[in-house]
């Protein structure tokens, strides 16, 4: 999908449900592109947690703000994503197996 900032900006500004209703559909394509049925069920549920979020929220700038906290605790929390780069970085670190061999 292309993605036109100002397109979607001016959707949003003259247009609010056709803004939805494309960010809607945009995200489902994303989605459906995933692969396997387990990644979209990962996929949709992660996108449901984010559409509670952003309803929940006062304004657009709290809605920002508990996305970016939910963003950073995925990223620094014990195993998150900060954790499988260092593990990438250093895979000795996390081979359990001495007969599989790495190749660099």
């Amino acid at each position: 999908m292309d993605f036109n900032r100002n397109e979607w900006k001016k959707l949003f500004e003259t247009d609010p449900k056709a803004f939805e209703e494309k960010r809607r559909e945009a995200i489902e394509e994303c989605i459906a592109s995933a692969g396997s049925p387990e990644k979209q069920k990962k996929l949709r549920q992660l996108q449901w947690q984010i559409d509670m979020e952003i309803r929940k929220s006062k304004n657009s700038l709290a809605a920002c703000v508990k996305l970016n906290d939910m963003l950073m605790e995925q990223v620094y929390k014990e195993g998150g994503f900060l954790d499988a780069l260092k593990m990438f970085g250093n895979p000795k670190s996390h081979n359990s197996d001495p007969n599989l061999k790495i190749v660099k």
